[in-house]
């Protein structure tokens, strides 16, 4: 793969966590908002769930970014190899 190719899906990947870990987010906060209200139970724990693993998803692409040369850890982890 071409290197500038590989950091551009590398870069891709993490914003796509980024914006799913944001609308994550931002539906928790909104559910609290419609609970101080009194128009609403909270968030649900499916949605809390949901927001840790997005957190999880984007630190670990983060962390696999710093750790070895660009879009070689990346791509051995989305493929289920073990990136050492």
């Amino acid at each position: 793969m071409d290197p500038a190719a590989g950091a551009m899906s590398e870069d891709l990947l993490i914003a796509q966590a980024l914006a799913a870990r944001q609308l994550a987010h931002d539906r928790i906060v909104l559910a609290f908002r419609e609970q101080l209200c009194g128009n609403g139970p909270g968030p649900s724990e499916g949605d809390l769930l949901a927001f840790a693993r997005h957190v999880l998803v984007e630190q670990t692409l983060l962390h696999l970014r710093q750790g070895g040369s660009r879009g070689s850890r990346l791509s051995e982890a989305s493929h289920g190899e073990r990136a050492v």
